[in-house]
Parts: structure tokens; C-alpha cells; sequence
């Protein structure tokens, strides 16, 4: 089968939004005070609760207030968007009377409608909101829900925490090409590849993507790549595997959301075998580049940083999965444990190259040379297709 792939995986804004985190070194709470410890949305403290009105550029925006640095404040509105506001002083806001909560998945509905028109339908299952061209729900809303049972049943049968996302978490089907190139140009200032097929943007805490088959092809979202793969960040972000409010290593997120594109991840109950969970189009490159000793000594590198999906994508991602697939395959409660201690970092924080290794570390082992060549090893001695080998070859 011929699938539309992407070049893009990953929206750019996330690791905007990421840099401005990390900017901070401490911030100013809505009563003045200089407090290196923010409170978020996710306590009952000093931000927890409160909801304030910013007008900006004509547009009142109202929402909670994540944090402030006394320039920018990052606020999250009541759809689970965040937004960046300029706020430079106490003047710029005011507090509303009331406790901060979402919208509700009715309000949230009819406020989908309106937004894309009478062109669109807005499906609900029980944790999705999903915007689509007309047709059954069966087809469109239905397999966002089914990844979502699936990866929570991944995590929870191996001790993990999943916790409800507090937002219904909205994706977005369009109907051409056209239309998702302009709602990506509203998002990015420069041009994205043509072969994007779709995107999770943390502050608009939405998948978008569009119909490639125009309505000529039924049941193709789960079939495609992309779309789970992006759909796995969306959860992950909203169900407590990552951080939403701060820095997640990116081989973390990657590599995660790589591993569930395969089939034997996402819908194991259907493909058991370990072979279902090898995702080829990450593990071929992989041993070619294990083969040619272009993968070795980057497992501290990749784990230290970020630099590498900057200056050797295709290598970072394949390792990236390779990493996440080991360590869940053969250090099942270390990994789990790993995510756990990971998502509970404080939000907001800085998260230093010295820190990530030590976590790291703690985790898994600080023999980095050593776990890179069992890694290796590891995957080399899978059994795959002889189509596969020959592939390799």
C-alpha cells in the first residue's frame, strides 16, 4: 500500500513554546511577587485557580495563567490552547471573579462548528472532539478514540499511571490540501515540506491533518503512519506520559510516538507478535547505519541534547526509536518508571544537559558505551522477513 508519509513530524511551535520555558528563570506571580516555584493549572496553588482577561491586538482573550516572567505571561484558555501574551504590568490584566475551568465537550462542540462551518461536522466520542467533512462517525472520529483506549491500555498494563486528559483533545480532518497548507501557514512562518501530512501543536493542543484520498477512501487514519504517530504525542501531552507544561527530552517524545506507529504497539490485542512491534520503516535505517558505524557513540549525545534531530534527522529518529524500543521491550519497569519520574518534573523548569544525563542515568545506567552496544546487539539479533534482509542489504 502506498501511504502518504511526512517529513514534518513534530510542530516547530512546540520547541518555540519549549525555548520560552526554558527562558525563565523565574517569574512574577499575579500579585507581584518574584517566585522561583510557579504554580500551574495542575495544583490548587496560586495559579490553580484563578482566571484573568488579557486584551491584545483587539482580541480578549480570558483564561488561566501559567506563568509570567513580567513581559510575556503563558495562558491557558478554557479550550486547552495556550496562548503568549505580552503582559508587562499588573494593568495589563484583570482578575475575574470565578475558578478557572474548561469549556465544557458541548460549548467546546458548538464552538468547533462555528469555527470551521457548515462544511465540517464535529463528532464527540468519549474523549475526542473531532473535526472532519461530512460523513460517518465510524470512518472519522471513531479511530482517534480507538488509539487512544489502545495506548492507555499499553501504559496501564505495565504499571503505569494514565491519568484523563483534562481538555477533550480536538483533531481536525480537512478536506484538501489547500486548506491544511493554510492552516499550517497561521502556525508557521516558513514554508513546511510538501509531503506533511499532519501535526500535534501543543498550543493549540490539536492534531490537524487533511484527507489525501479526497472521500474516495474510507478507514485509511489508523492505516497511516503519520496520524498515529501524531495522535501518540497529542495523548502522551494530555494523559500525563509527558510533560505538557515544560522541557521533554526530545528522543523521549519521538521515540515514543516512532514506536507507535507500528501495529504490535498501537492495537497489540489484534498483532501480538514481536515482529508486529518492529516499526521497519525506523529499524532498517538503523541497522544500516549500525552496520556502517554512523549510529555508534550517540546514545550520550542523543540523550544529553536535542542537536542531533537538528543535524542528523533521519539518524536521530531511527535512533530515537531504536532507544524507546529496547528500553521497552527489555527494561519494561525502568522505562515506565523513567516517563513517570519524567512527567512529574516540576513545569516550567529549566531542564539542563547535566540533568538529563543524570536522570538518565539513575534510570538505566551511567555505562553509556556499554547500553549502546547491548542496544545494538539487541536489535541485531531480532529475527525479520527475508524481504526485510534483503532490504538491509
Amino acid at each position: 500500500m502506498n501511504r502518504p508519509t511526512n517529513l514534518v513530524r513534530f510542530s516547530r511551535m512546540f520547541w518555540i513554546t519549549i525555548a520560552f520555558f526554558s527562558m525563565l528563570s523565574s517569574a512574577v506571580n499575579v500579585f507581584g511577587q518574584r517566585t522561583p516555584k510557579v504554580k500551574t493549572d495542575n495544583s490548587e496553588g496560586e495559579y490553580g485557580s484563578i482566571i484573568i482577561k488579557v486584551t491584545h491586538k483587539n482580541r480578549v482573550l480570558i483564561g488561566n495563567p501559567l506563568i509570567w516572567d513580567g513581559q510575556y505571561m503563558q495562558l491557558l484558555r478554557r479550550d486547552g490552547r495556550m496562548s503568549q501574551v505580552p503582559v508587562s504590568s499588573h494593568d495589563d490584566y484583570e482578575i475575574l471573579p470565578g475558578k478557572f475551568k474548561p469549556y465544557s465537550k458541548t460549548l467546546m462542540m458548538r464552538r468547533l462548528q462555528k469555527e470551521f462551518g457548515t462544511n465540517y461536522t464535529v463528532s464527540m466520542t468519549p474523549s475526542f472532539l473531532v473535526v472532519h467533512p461530512k460523513g460517518d462517525y465510524q470512518t472519522w472520529a471513531k479511530p482517534f478514540e480507538d488509539l487512544n483506549i489502545r495506548f492507555a491500555n499499553y501504559f496501564l498494563t505495565r504499571g503505569a499511571h494514565i491519568k484523563p486528559s483534562r481538555f477533550p483533545m480536538v483533531a481536525v480532518v480537512l478536506r484538501t490540501r489547500r486548506e491544511f497548507d493554510r492552516m499550517l501557514s497561521s502556525y508557521h512562518k516558513s514554508s513546511l515540506s510538501p509531503n506533511t501530512l499532519g501535526y500535534y501543536s501543543p498550543n493549540s493542543n490539536r492534531v490537524i491533518t487533511y484527507d489525501p484520498y479526497e472521500g474516495k477512501k474510507k478507514s485509511w487514519l489508523l492505516d497511516t503512519d503519520t496520524i498515529v504517530h501524531e495522535a501518540t504525542h497529542q495523548t502522551a501531552f494530555n494523559r500525563g506520559i509527558h510533560p505538557r507544561y515544560g522541557v521533554s527530552a526530545r528522543w523521549v517524545s519521538e521515540g515514543l510516538a516512532c514506536m507507535f506507529e507500528s501495529r504490535g504497539v498501537n492495537n497489540s490485542y489484534a498483532f501480538p507478535k514481536q515482529i508486529d512491534r518492529i516499526n521497519m520503516g525506523r529499524m532498517l535505517p538503523l541497522l544500516q547505519m549500525i552496520d556502517s558505524g554512523s549510529a555508534k557513540g550517540n546514545l550520550e549525545r542523543i540523550v544529553r541534547d536535542d542537536r542531533l534531530f537538528q543535524s542528523k534527522t533521519d539518524l536521530a529518529y531511527a535512533y530515537a526509536w531504536g532507544l524507546t524500543f529496547y528500553l521497552a521491550e527489555t527494561k519494561q519497569r525502568a522505562y515506565v518508571r523513567f516517563l513517570s519520574e519524567d512527567a512529574q518534573r516540576e513545569n516550567f523548569t529549566r531542564y539542563s544537559r547535566s540533568d538529563r544525563v543524570e536522570q538518565f542515568a539513575e534510570a538505566f545506567g551511567s555505562d553509556f558505551e556499554n547500553l549502546e552496544a547491548d542496544m545494538f546487539n539487541y536489535l541485531k539479533r531480532i529475527k525479520l522477513p527475508s524481504r526485510a534482509l534483503s532490504y538491509r542489504r
